[in-house]
């Protein structure tokens, strides 16, 4: 019986939480946002400011990371003639 109250809370809490994700979407999509005074909407401008910022920066790693592993790797094959001679000079 204690077991049934428990889940019959978890599925309240479920659901009502499921509610509230779905209508914080919704504003961030630009809908729902009549009645909200101005602290809240500059809290919302501000998590959508951060949002988009994690989308740039995510994007401009996945493209720039290339790009530096191809320039990594014609610097060392450029330096290369150079290393084996400091080498055999070294060792010789």
């Amino acid at each position: 019986m204690i077991s049934t109250e428990k889940g019959l809370f978890y599925d309240a809490f479920k659901s009502s939480f499921i509610v509230i994700l779905q209508f914080h979407l919704r504003q961030l999509y630009g809908e729902e946002l009549q009645g909200l005074t101005l602290k809240e909407l500059q809290k919302l401008e501000g998590r959508l400011d951060s949002s988009l910022n994690r989308l740039y920066k995510a994007k401009v790693h996945d493209s720039l990371l290339p790009s530096l592993f191809s320039t990594l790797h014609k610097v060392i094959f450029l330096l290369r003639p150079f290393n084996i001679e400091h080498v055999v000079c070294l060792s010789g």
